[in-house]
């Protein structure tokens, strides 16, 4: 039992009865807080002098109704029978997600379930304490999550983590987010691999026109809001013709405003707007004479100064008070009050949920809010009165960059972006011209989201382009892609196709595009540009070797790692054999950066032949590399250490590769120091590297009976290739996968047998994850980790687990020798050799007889070449062959068997009897 000396995670205070309880060293990674029903309807005083109020999902102010098959499909998920289960639901803003979650937390409360919410760690709503006491006699719990897609990946696992050791009732966590991405798929797969957790994902779709669709739910809305509003007459008010033709209002939300907004109208005896921004104009401009109306009776703060600190927190998001009071301050907030008071007043308008330590609350729901910042700012066409101060608050709020608020900010603006020109054009565009360095503070996902904007000029891409880091970020490296493709695009696309430097001017930016593309794993496209890239330096290398050859071996080896990762290993080694003769010649000049060159390429040389089985020759190479980087690191070290970690740890796999572990050792130890030297740097840029080190390190320690130093360098390596692929599963989801593997390896040697069987099957999972959309760069690491999944469970004696796992390995690794013959021989006759025993075990003769004629014919040419290591095991086969053929009873072809056998071990000729079996056994899966 850990000492309770510490705070303890959420779950750990939930499940705390008869378990250890869960500690973390720092605040929690994520908050609890009861679930909490649907609250009272605003009055209809209230809600007709802020109507925003009645469009919030707390209030519920619409009745849910319809989605029944989507709370089946819950219900349906929530009767499962595993302990604990994942569910995604996402879709656009305002299509419905938290008010399907609202009903079934309301529905799933009455049938005995106790439902919570989780709030990320920076969510300024969390409760700074939660005391749910004992949960165990609930029926189940429900944890919803919404805004999935903003959690820190890390804390959302660690939330799950939590969940998945808790003794108590059944629990099912309801994930709420807009997108569906890679973050998610990280998670299923991680979940679906662990423990046999279940996760699954269901978008929901997008309201159709007519009266069954927008129509009803039109009318619904309107006669709820006519009757809370105390304006019957408006029950006869019918919906505009553009909430059935007009794509705006495809999303519950919309149209939800729209009958909100013609209610309003009836009342006034107005026309009701039609489309989506004159709704939103309506809607909005009572939300100002509300603030007018409280400043003449309770506020201190006038309606100006209040919609610029509306203004104000729409780009923050709720803050502590004290960047709250900042952030109105760095936005030069036109009032003579203190900002503490306009925060006091703001609360009024849009109070804080009840705990929270935060202030300056959006305005919500987030499209209202988003309508806000767009008709407050100057530049649009719409009779709604902008505000001059709003010209540049975003440039005054992001100051110098690096706030609390910046990732927000950028957010919000690009998402406002998407929908209203003149923000796009008038605000985001100048200012990332005059500042592009925001765009890379906003992060990754906000890079992302500014590449799919349209009209995306040169001059802003170029200098947002100039500021991309070069190293690997893995938190960056994806949106650094998207901009640097979008960037290519448009390079690309203007120039013209030939002309005096015109080629060398698309071989450069191809080969940037393929050097960014490799880092976020996107090597399909990268091949494409690599490709590209090599096709223009040819030309300029021939006419011009001098300026232009060493631009060429680059691209060469950039191509020849894209095809090595997509599974075309001879290709692969064809482009950086071909780069290596370029870099050998230009190297005889015996500069610095040339020899360097040459270092590199030898080092990716290394790696191609490996791949390929050439053992020898790939320790010669990465011989070389080293040399000549140990040489450049002598005289500049910190220039140069990270090029010699990285050969030493090819050297390492090379030596391991030819039966030496512990020269291996002495070099994979060198590199692992070196980049634990260089992490504690730079992070972002060596961590990648540090975690293929400390697996290689954790495999090569346990082959010299180092268990337990084996087991911490391989819990090392997990850790930090876990943390690589919850940022970027698409780049690191298989190399995390090989460090599970690794690590099962020493936790067998300490005999941990049940946590080495589990890290096998995740990482198992995670392979064929990543196979999914890669078959051919992880198929060979596929079937060792099946084959090694096979070994595991026969000495479980899970017999058929351990065939089935076995079949499917040597099945992969047939494919592997059909297209690179005579790669990986030995990987493939081990296979074969356990399927066979795997078989033999579980007592299935025929099948077993079966895997007895394949191996036996996979190994007659072997025993050709070298008898004296494979004839007594071709014996022993055909030996089997006979005891399974006379178990079966068989007699017949038993005695044939036998007198076969016995005249090949006579003449040494086992040709006709490996024959015989093979026409006896019947098709196998050949």
């Amino acid at each position: 039992m850990l000492t309770q000396r510490a705070s303890a995670g959420p779950f750990g205070r939930v499940f705390q009865a008869g378990r250890d309880m869960v500690v973390y060293e720092a605040e929690d990674p994520y908050r609890l807080r009861w679930w909490r029903p649907r609250g009272s309807p605003p009055s209809a005083a209230e809600a007709r002098a802020q109507p925003s109020r009645l469009l919030r999902v707390s209030s519920e102010a619409v009745p849910f109704t319809g989605r029944e098959a989507e709370l089946a499909g819950l219900r349906e998920w929530r009767d499962g029978r595993a302990a604990l289960s994942v569910r995604l639901v996402h879709g656009p803003g305002g299509q419905g997600k938290s008010r399907l979650a609202a009903q079934a937390a309301r529905l799933w409360s009455a049938d005995g379930w106790t439902v919570l919410t989780a709030l990320h760690r920076h969510d300024p709503a969390a409760p700074p304490e939660f005391a749910p006491g004992d949960l165990r006699a609930a029926r189940g719990l429900l944890v919803v999550a919404d805004y999935a897609e903003r959690w820190d990946v890390a804390d959302l696992l660690r939330m799950l983590s939590d969940l998945r050791g808790a003794e108590g009732p059944k629990v099912r966590v309801l994930l709420l987010a807009r997108p569906a991405g890679t973050w998610w798929q990280t998670l299923a797969h991680r979940l679906d691999a662990d423990l046999g957790l279940e996760a699954g994902a269901s978008a929901l779709d997008a309201l159709e026109a007519g009266a069954h669709g927008r129509g009803r739910l039109f009318e619904e809305a309107r006669d709820r809001y006519a009757a809370l509003l105390d304006v019957p007459g408006a029950r006869l008010v019918p919906a505009p013709e553009a909430v059935m033709a007009d794509d705006g209002y495809t999303q519950v939300l919309a149209v939800h405003m729209a009958a909100l907004a013609a209610v309003l109208a009836h009342e006034e005896g107005a026309r009701a707007p039609r489309l989506p921004a004159e709704v939103s104009m309506f809607l909005l401009s009572r939300e100002r004479v509300h603030w007018e109306e409280l400043h003449r009776g309770l506020l201190s703060t006038g309606a100006d100064a209040m919609g610029q600190a509306v203004y104000t927190a729409t780009l923050t998001g709720g803050l502590p008070r004290a960047e709250a009071v900042e952030a109105l301050v760095r936005a030069e907030v036109e009032s003579v009050l203190h900002p503490g008071q306009i925060i006091k007043d703001h609360a009024v308008c849009y109070p804080p949920p009840p705990g929270s330590a935060g202030v300056l609350r959006p305005l919500y729901p987030d499209r209202l809010g988003e309508d806000f910042v767009a008709l407050t700012t100057p530049g649009h066409d719409h009779p709604y009165p902008s505000d001059p101060w709003a010209a540049d608050a975003a440039e005054r709020l992001l100051g110098a960059g690096g706030k609390a608020w910046t990732r927000s900010a950028m957010t919000v603006l690009v998402e406002t972006a998407r929908r209203w020109p003149h923000v796009r054009d008038g605000r985001l565009f100048p200012l990332l011209r005059a500042r592009p360095e925001l765009a890379v503070q906003a992060g990754g996902a906000a890079l992302t989201a500014l590449a799919e904007l349209p009209d995306l000029d040169p001059a802003l891409l170029d200098a947002v382009e100039a500021l991309l880091p070069e190293r690997r970020d893995v938190d960056l490296d994806p949106g650094v892609a998207a901009i640097t493709r979008r960037w290519a695009e448009q390079r690309l696309g203007r120039a013209p196709r030939e002309g005096d430097g015109v080629l060398e001017d698309r071989a450069l930016t191809h080969t940037k595009l393929t050097g960014r593309l490799i880092k976020a794993g996107l090597y399909a496209e990268a091949m494409e540009s690599a490709r590209e890239a090599v096709a223009a330096y040819r030309r300029p290398a021939e006419q011009r070797p001098g300026e232009y050859l060493s631009d060429l071996s680059g691209a060469l080896v950039n191509l020849g790692i894209c095809q090595a990762h997509l599974g075309m290993r001879p290709e692969a080694l064809e482009a950086t054999e071909e780069g290596v003769e370029l870099d050998r010649r230009l190297a005889e000049s015996g500069s610095a950066a040339r020899l360097e060159n040459l270092a590199s390429s030898l080092n990716n040389l290394g790696n191609r032949l490996a791949e390929l089985g050439h053992r020898d020759r790939a320790l010669e190479a990465s011989w070389e590399s080293v040399r000549i980087r140990r040489r450049l690191a002598e005289t500049a070290p910190p220039r140069y250490l990270a090029k010699l970690a990285g050969a030493l740890d090819n050297l390492g796999n090379r030596l391991a590769a030819l039966g030496d572990p512990e020269d291996a050792l002495a070099a994979t130890g060198e590199a692992v120091e070196l980049y634990r030297r260089l992490t504690a740097v730079d992070r972002a840029a060596h961590l990648a590297d540090l975690g293929i080190a400390l697996t290689n390190l954790s495999a090569l320690l346990e082959q010299t009976g180092k268990a337990e130093e084996a087991l911490e360098a391989g819990d090392d390596a997990v850790r930090v290739r876990r943390e690589l692929a919850e940022t970027n599963p698409v780049a690191f989801r298989a190399g995390l996968a090989g460090a599970l593997c690794t690590r099962s390896d020493a936790l067998a040697a300490l005999r941990r047998h049940g946590e080495a069987l589990r890290d096998l099957q995740e990482g198992v999972e995670l392979f064929r994850s990543a196979a999914l959309g890669n078959p051919g760069a992880v198929r060979r690491d596929l079937a060792a980790a099946l084959c090694k999944l096979g070994a595991r469970l026969r000495e479980k004696d899970r017999h058929a687990d351990a065939a089935r796992a076995l079949d499917e390995g040597v099945g992969l690794y047939r494919s592997i020798a059909a297209t690179h013959p005579g790669a990986f021989g030995e990987e493939f006759t081990m296979a074969l050799r356990m399927r066979l025993a795997a078989h033999l075990d579980g007592g299935a003769d025929e099948e077993a007889l079966r895997c007895t004629a394949e191996y036996a014919e996979h190994l007659l040419p072997l025993a050709r070449r070298l008898p004296w290591r494979y004839r007594r095991e071709l014996d022993e086969t055909l030996a089997t062959a006979v005891l399974l053929l006379g178990r079966s009873g068989r007699l017949r072809e038993t005695v044939t068997m036998r007198q076969r056998h016995g005249k090949a071990r006579r003449t040494g000729d086992h040709a006709k009897a490996v024959e015989m079996l093979r026409r006896i056994a019947g098709p196998g899966d050949a």
